[in-house]
Formats: structure tokens, sequence, C-alpha cells
């Protein structure tokens, strides 16, 4: 989509790809397995996830693909040294932090990160214990995860993750603790009191704050980090019933919503 409002196939050929091998064929005839999220590098390359492969691809410099982690395309849960034989479990989000370290909001209540050397990459579970479903803080070594959805990574290399009906912080010295929420509910409020209905996406806006994507609230919702607000919740657009209805924030209706963005 661009800034004049058309739209044209960037990645893919609108076929399925399977576990099919494509190293090296161009953007324009790689064929992706249900993409869900993508991230770009400092050097421009496109990461993508390859949900139904259990795979993170790229896009690189001369527009070529290329599997990154997960070349055999097998469901799991496997670190490795070499990223192509790791394997992933139904992955949802990416994001970089400021190293160029890739994280990985993986579906078996796992981030994985992905570690970059020259032409190599590495991949290890950065948080969550075998897969454990769990809400425990305290040190990432420990801490167990439910169901992670999104990641959004700010400035200082904090982790904030969306998951089942909290938000998560990871901070740069790999402390786990929960910013937001505590079970299913839609109120809103403190930090602490606040509830969330299946958070899927994150994303700062341009003050710092956190943007929350309410599946089962049917809302937009704002996490306040900085400012006046500062440790509130509030619900912005939406959550007064599903629809599609358009008009002031009050008003308007969503419905499922999965994705945001701020400009």
């Amino acid at each position: 989509l661009d800034k004049s409002g058309n739209v044209s196939t960037y990645i893919g050929n609108s076929n399925y790809r399977g576990n099919d091998n494509q190293n090296g064929v161009d953007r324009l005839e790689a064929r992706l397995s249900g993409p869900t999220d993508i991230a770009v590098s400092s050097s421009g390359e496109i990461y993508i996830v390859e949900q139904y492969s259990n795979a993170i691809s790229k896009i690189d410099a001369e527009g070529n693909y290329q599997i990154v982690a997960n070349e055999s395309g097998n469901w799991g849960s496997e670190d490795n040294d070499d990223a192509k034989q790791a394997t992933f479990n139904n992955p949802r989000a990416i994001e970089f932090d400021s190293q160029g370290n890739l994280y990985v909001a993986d579906g078996e209540n796992r981030i994985r990160k992905i570690t970059f050397s020259e032409n190599s990459a590495s991949v290890e579970t950065y948080v969550g214990i075998d897969g454990e479903w769990g809400e425990n803080n305290g040190d990432r070594s420990e801490a167990r995860l439910s169901d992670p959805k999104d990641i959004i990574i700010d400035a200082q290399d904090n982790l904030y993750i969306a998951e089942h009906n909290r938000i998560r912080k990871i901070d740069a010295q790999g402390i786990v603790s929960t910013l937001a929420g505590s079970w299913w509910g839609e109120n809103d409020g403190s930090l602490t009191s606040a509830r969330f209905r299946n958070p899927t996406a994150l994303a700062f806006d341009s003050s710092g704050n956190i943007l929350v994507t309410d599946d089962d609230h049917n809302s937009l919702r704002i996490i306040y980090l900085h400012g006046d607000k500062a440790g509130q919740v509030q619900t912005l657009i939406g959550g007064n019933g599903s629809g599609f209805e358009d008009g002031a924030f009050a008003d308007a209706k969503l419905k499922r919503p999965r994705g945001v963005v701020a400009d």
C-alpha cells in the first residue's frame, strides 16, 4: 500500500508453500504458509512469521526468499545453534531489539530468541519452561507464560507481550512481571485492577503508551505509561458490542480486532 493508496503484491504468488524449500526464489514467486507478522531489520530485510509451517523466513536485500529458522517446517520446541534446525510451535509474532536480535512469540507458551552472527543464526528459548502454561513472574529462567500472541519492544529493550488476558513485561535484565490484567474482564482503571478479554495485538503510540486490541471485548484499549494518566488502562474505541459502526470513539464499534499500528 503506497502513499497514494495503491495496493500491490510485494511478497508471494497466492499459492500455499507447505514445507517446501524455496530458498533463493524471487519474492514474487515465493509461496508463504499462513503469514501472521513481519518485522524489518536495520538493514531493510523483511522477516516473516509463517505460522502454518512453524517457520521464520525473510526477503533478503536482493529480493529473494530465504528460510531463517525451521527449514523442515516440523512442529516442536527444539533450540539449536543452527536456526534452520530449530523448531517452533505455531509462532505468531516477531520483533527486533536494538541489538538486532529477533524475538518470537511462540504458541507453546514461550518467547524464543534468534541471535545472528555474520551468516549464521541460533535459536534459544528466552522465556518459558517446557512449554508449561502459567503466570509465574520473576527471572526469565523461572517465569511462565500463557499463550503469547504478540510482542513489542521499546528503546530500552523492554519486551511487552500480549497473552491470555494479561500484558506481561520482560525488562532488559530478564525479569518478568505482569504489567496489566489478571483474569477475564473488561474493567478499565489502574494496572492492577484492569481486566482484558483476550488481548491479541500491541503497538506503541507516539508518546510511548501501549495500544491493545482486546479481541473478545471488541475494543481498542490503551495502557498509559507516561503523562498524567500513567498507570491507567482506558478503553478508547468499542467495548459496546460487536459491529462496524463508524462515528465518535464512544459510539463506534469494532468486531474482533486483531491488529494495530500507530503512525
